[in-house]
């Protein structure tokens, strides 16, 4: 059966025509939820890299819109047809729908940091060893005739899908491994998730680590005095209320009298049950 999708395209988010395939697409995603009863959300947004309950997702596609480019439903049970499985690998046009995508992000990078004149000469040579060394990588073949991908268009597919999929950075490097055996000996396929990473961070697809507390820690009384209840409310009956009175913590101040000392340490415990470690069950697992 035929699934009608022209409606994810209307402007016109309230037409009937867009309401009805929403709907439509709902009682669909329905029969795709976890044990918590989400489905991945392919708004504008989400991208499907979130899950959110099906009221969710429709509030999510009528308020900002469903993504262009979810054509074929496989969150939702569609599966690929075999011609565009090839087709996804070995596209029919692939001189120009491969490389050209990492020139555009090159560009993208280069134009946000002011340099993009400045780095090539009179002549077309390029001045900046940074600037040469992305369209290198742009131009690097993924083995000896390949024609259709770069190595660096490679490694961002990949890693999308790593982000999608949440794949551990282990089973990252495990697969890199095996592609690198699997694929012609000069391939140019990076040994490991951190060498993936490193590479894509040139062309500003990595990341950031921001400080989630920025502001002082104790600037407020109240916060002060809950940080340092630990070593004022200590047991003087030789019960047990808390776990600073037990003989861990104790043997633990013992090992470390510097940390122990000083009134405003912060140890954090961490609580396993209802843990998923290895996600892939429907319902939480408990330790």
């Amino acid at each position: 059966m035929t699934i009608d999708k022209s409606w994810i395209t209307l402007p016109n988010r309230s037409s009937p025509e867009f309401l009805k395939g929403l709907t439509n697409f709902i009682e669909i995603a329905k029969n795709h939820v976890d044990g918590e009863g989400k489905t991945c959300c392919p708004c504008r947004d989400c991208a499907n890299m979130y899950r959110q309950i099906v009221t969710t997702v429709y509030a999510h596609i009528h308020d900002r819109g469903f993504l262009q480019s979810y054509r074929i439903w496989i969150h939702h049970g569609e599966e690929y047809p075999s011609s565009d499985l090839d087709n996804i690998w070995f596209p029919k046009n692939h001189t120009t729908t491969t490389t050209n995508e990492m020139f555009d992000a090159i560009d993208d990078v280069m134009e946000e940091e002011n340099t993009y004149e400045g780095n090539i000469d009179g002549e077309g040579i390029g001045l900046d060893p940074e600037f040469d060394a992305l369209f290198k990588e742009a131009n690097t073949k993924l083995y000896p005739g390949c024609s259709w991908m770069s190595s660096l268009n490679f490694v961002a597919k990949l890693m999308h899908m790593k982000a999608i999929n949440k794949w551990t950075d282990s089973s990252m490097d495990q697969l890199l491994e095996f592609l690198r055996v699997a694929f012609p000996k000069e391939n140019t396929i990076p040994a490991s998730h951190y060498e993936a990473k490193k590479k894509l961070e040139k062309i500003g697809l990595g990341y950031q680590s921001i400080h989630a507390c920025a502001s002082q820690r104790y600037s407020s009384r109240f916060t002060a005095k809950d940080m340092i209840w630990h070593h004022t409310g200590r047991s003087n009956d030789g019960k047990m209320y808390h776990p600073v009175d037990g003989k861990a913590w104790q043997e633990f101040d013992k090992r470390y009298p510097e940390f122990a000392n000083e009134p405003r340490n912060v140890r954090l415990g961490l609580a396993a049950d209802g843990f998923n470690p290895f996600c892939n069950m429907n319902q939480s697992y408990s330790m």
